[in-house]
């Protein structure tokens, strides 16, 4: 895929390759291989001033006395990424089966900018297994129950170089940070009679991560930080009223804890304070529909009560970093039509 962007240095182009396959072992039981690799290039053109854009709008940004511009610097993203994974279902008997999968994943970022040229080298590898029981077909009470963990690791190189013409330069800045996070979850589904639907899960959920700085510091060893676990309880009703209405309601708990951007941002300063956002949410609505379904509403009310949220700051020299921001209360709606 390849676009011409309508200003100077701002091009696309893409490559993306998949494959995937599937092996039977029997009726039920069969494994699952997928991977894919993508290589993403487009140039950023960059700020104008008012009186550059009223010149000509399809300018790039200019150079300075000082500062280079977006074409003599080259400046854009490129990010090539290559994944891969697997997952197997194998059915124990009629009522219990298992289905694992792992993954990973490798990411080779580097984006040059007017003064700098920044390049991540990130790995990721993971697993995921769960069990599940399902009840008898044809009853009053059709059940299922899902017990499973799930874990993950992504090791990262956080780099900052100085920008020649689009080729690093002098290093300014190196960073390791390595994030690992697992849970272990269980969830309960009930359907009476077709006509009420219960959904009930819950999940321990745990946190952390460590970093080192190679350059300029050169420290020796790692800097840990774990976050307290937390649980996450959800529970869901639904109520068909009729064959084309529907009644449900929510009831759960969101926890996010910082992103590696978040952790180790553009001003090259890694913020070992932040707090993992969480809050709950409320939620009700409806669906309705007509009887050959050409017109469908799906409407609903929310309260979303998050603490400590993670915003974005900038400092004088154009770099970001993140703060916790406090409480927030959200009243909303939402209407599909």
């Amino acid at each position: 895929q390849t676009a011409a962007g309508y200003r100077q240095n701002s091009n696309m182009d893409r490559t993306y390759l998949q494959v995937f396959d599937k092996v039977s072992f029997s009726q039920k039981d069969q494994l699952k291989l997928m991977g894919l690799y993508s290589a993403l290039n487009y140039e950023t053109p960059g700020g104008l001033t008012l009186s550059q854009f009223q010149a000509d709008p399809q300018l790039a940004r200019l150079a300075t006395k000082t500062i280079p511009g977006s074409i003599q610097q080259h400046a854009g993203i490129k990010q090539k990424m290559l994944f891969g994974g697997a997952v197997n279902e194998w059915h124990l008997s009629e009522r219990i089966r298992n289905v694992t999968s792992v993954f990973g994943t490798y990411v080779d970022f580097a984006n040059p900018f007017i003064t700098t040229y920044n390049q991540r080298y990130e790995g990721t590898y993971g697993l995921r297994s769960y069990f599940e029981w399902s009840g008898k077909p044809d009853t009053a009470i059709n059940r299922k129950v899902n017990l499973g963990v799930e874990w993950q690791q992504t090791n990262s190189d956080i780099t900052r170089y100085g920008n020649r013409g689009g080729v690093r330069d002098t290093a300014q800045a190196l960073d390791k940070i390595h994030t690992n996070q697992h849970f272990i979850f269980a969830r309960y589904l009930a359907d009476f009679s077709r006509k009420l639907h219960l959904e009930a899960a819950l999940s321990l959920n745990f946190y952390g991560y460590e970093f080192r700085n190679v350059f300029p510091n050169n420290e020796a060893s790692f800097t840990n930080r774990t976050f307290t676990p937390q649980l996450m309880p959800r529970i869901a009703l639904s109520y068909q009223v009729t064959n084309n209405f529907i009644w449900r309601a929510s009831v759960s708990r969101g926890y996010s804890t910082p992103t590696t951007t978040e952790i180790r941002p553009t001003d090259q300063v890694v913020n070992n304070s932040l707090k993992a956002e969480d809050g709950w949410n409320y939620e009700t609505g409806f669906r309705l529909r007509n009887d050959d379904e050409s017109m469908y509403l799906d409407a609903s009310v929310f309260y979303y009560d998050l603490h400590n949220a993670i915003v974005p700051q900038q400092n004088a020299d154009g770099t970001a970093y993140y703060v916790n921001a406090g409480d927030t209360h959200q009243p909303g709606f939402e209407v599909y039509f």
